[in-house]
């Protein structure tokens, strides 16, 4: 079994397999080549495509021609490409979003016009969310990112063969490249940082700078990254990290791409901040939204610390949402894309009373909402608390109008309700507010005179809906600050000890199942009089009958 060959040789060993991977193409392509045409000569032939007329003669001999003015027609010439003389390539200005300016080479700015050429020499700079792409003549793009600056040193190809040549400057920011595969003599695009340079023959790469550090993340081909201390060239699905003054580090695997699966399909509020699953190694996510899925513009663009997508503004419509992972070093991986809709407009109100969980005693509150637009009209829905959004109780539209009752008493109960704005030029409702809970309180209970029964008073009043129990309060004023009694009962009924004589308030309130406390009922009366005593009966005077006394001895 063959030794283990140790991680600092391997890696030098697929670095040199990539540098050669390279730069074959570079040698192969070292030459043009030109069919003569009937009447060519090295001379005429040195005079349109060479660098000098003079270079006619070390063209024959580079050749073996021996008689340079008879060259059969159909000859096959190979002109070094060194040699060729250049012209300028077009850098056009494909796309612009937000603010890009162009700034000369003496400092002077102006808005960057899209469709414009972009001139050697020139400078490129994006603001927040702002985004431009370049398209060159051989059909390479370049997005540069927002807060990006970047500097045009050249773009020019051969007046002979397909070779181009662009050299970008990126101060700083980022840009990422959709580089076609370069043919052609001289043929290259390189990126040139403050740290490094980064040099490929096609591929699909970015690339992030700033003043000390170059990152590179390669999705395609291979791209060789240098700089005075040395070189790395990372492959497809790797990174490589650039510091100014040190040796770019050994390219290290990009991180994964995340699970975009529980993303709703329908974005209906800005900002969004959705939670996504992390990914290993991932340290911050960026999140790109584009009007298509070739990304040729940029309408937002954010990172975060935690796994999550965030969107601060987009317009409404069909958009492709792309999210990438970063590591540790700033390296980011592949991009998880999907489709996605976004649908804010017009917006919902804001909803102003009853306010969040409130409780009403009215069986047709008055529903009231902020004004959005002066021409909107409004969509007013009401449920039970628990039923589905397609079973409203209540569904109506009004006309400008920022407030509605219910057409229908609402018994009392839980509630939940929400409004939507409507344009009614485009006959579109935009998308539903958040619901907002309700409590339609049904009163306290009527209480009719208490009744006395064995001694003892008896309160009974009707019973009420949802309630599991009852308060119940006597107090000898009207305040209830002097509490004679206080009690709870499960049944629509009450005893108390009958008090002294005086006049004495009740009271009665329900609590529902889930301990909701509703109001007190009103207020009820009653008086214990002060007891009147019996009389007592007559005493007799039995002296009269004394008088009788001699009639009975005279009978006898």
């Amino acid at each position: 079994m063959p030794a283990s060959i140790p991680l600092h040789r391997l890696c030098r060993r697929l670095t040199g397999l990539l540098l050669a991977s390279l730069c074959a193409g570079a040698g192969a392509q070292s030459e043009a080549t030109y069919t003569v045409q009937p009447g060519d000569h090295p001379w005429s032939i040195a005079q349109r495509y060479l660098l000098r007329p003079a270079m006619a003669a070390a063209l024959a001999r580079h050749n073996g021609i021996r008689n340079d003015r008879r060259i059969a027609p159909g000859t096959v010439l190979r002109i070094p490409a060194p040699w060729l003389r250049q012209q300028s390539a077009r850098a056009r200005l494909a796309t612009l979003h937000g603010d890009v300016q162009l700034v000369d080479a003496a400092g002077g700015s102006r808005a960057a016009v899209q469709g414009e050429v972009w001139e050697p020499g020139t400078s490129l700079r994006t603001g927040v969310q702002s985004t431009a792409r370049l398209e060159f003549e051989d059909g390479t793009q370049a997005l540069v990112r927002q807060l990006s600056h970047i500097r045009l040193l050249q773009a020019q190809r051969p007046v002979l063969g397909s070779g181009h040549e662009v050299q970008l400057d990126l101060v700083r920011g980022a840009i990422e490249n959709l580089v076609r595969p370069v043919t052609g003599p001289g043929a290259r695009f390189e990126i040139r940082t403050p740290a490094a340079v980064a040099a490929v023959r096609g591929t699909q790469f970015r690339v992030q700078a700033d003043e000390t550090q170059t990152r590179t993340e390669v999705l395609e081909g291979a791209v060789l990254v240098r700089n005075d201390r040395g070189e790395a060239a990372a492959a497809a699905g790797s990174g490589t990290v650039a510091t100014a003054g040190a040796v770019p580090q050994a390219p290290t695997p990009l991180p994964a791409a995340p699970d975009l699966s529980g993303l709703p399909a329908r974005l209906e509020r800005l900002p969004v901040d959705w939670p996504i699953p992390a990914v290993a190694g991932g340290v911050a996510y960026r999140t790109q939204v584009a009007p298509d899925d070739g990304f040729a513009l940029l309408l937002s663009d954010e990172l975060t610390g935690a796994p999550r997508i965030r969107i601060l503004a987009a317009p409404d419509g069909a958009q492709v949402l792309r999210v990438r992972t970063a590591d540790a070093q700033g390296l980011e991986g592949p991009s998880a894309e999907r489709r996605i809709e976004i649908f804010t407009q017009p917006a919902a109100p804001f909803l102003i009373e009853p306010a969040r969980d409130a409780q009403t005693l009215s069986a047709q509150p008055e529903f009231r909402w902020t004004q959005v637009g002066p021409t909107l009209h409004y969509r007013l829905q009401i449920f039970a608390a628990d039923a589905p959004d397609t079973q409203p109780l209540e569904d109506q539209t009004v006309a400008g109008a920022t407030a509605a009752r219910p057409q229908r008493p609402l018994p009392p109960g839980l509630y939940r309700w929400r409004v939507a704005s409507i344009d009614p030029e485009r006959q579109r409702q935009g998308p539903w507010g958040d619901s907002q809970g309700l409590r339609r309180v049904a009163p306290g209970p009527d209480l009719p005179p208490p009744e006395a029964q064995d001694g003892r008073m008896v309160l009974q009043w009707p019973v009420q809906a949802h309630a599991a129990r009852y308060d119940v309060q006597v107090a000898s004023d009207a305040a209830f600050a002097s509490l004679l009694a206080e009690d709870s009962t499960t049944t629509a009924a009450y005893r108390f000890q009958r008090p002294a004589p005086g006049s004495y308030q009740v009271r009665v309130r329900a609590v529902g199942a889930d301990g909701f406390v509703g109001p007190w009922g009103a207020p009820q009366g009653f008086t214990i009089p002060v007891p009147v005593p019996e009389p007592e009966p007559p005493v007799r005077d039995w002296r009269p009958w004394l008088l009788l006394v001699p009639l009975l001895l005279l009978a006898l």
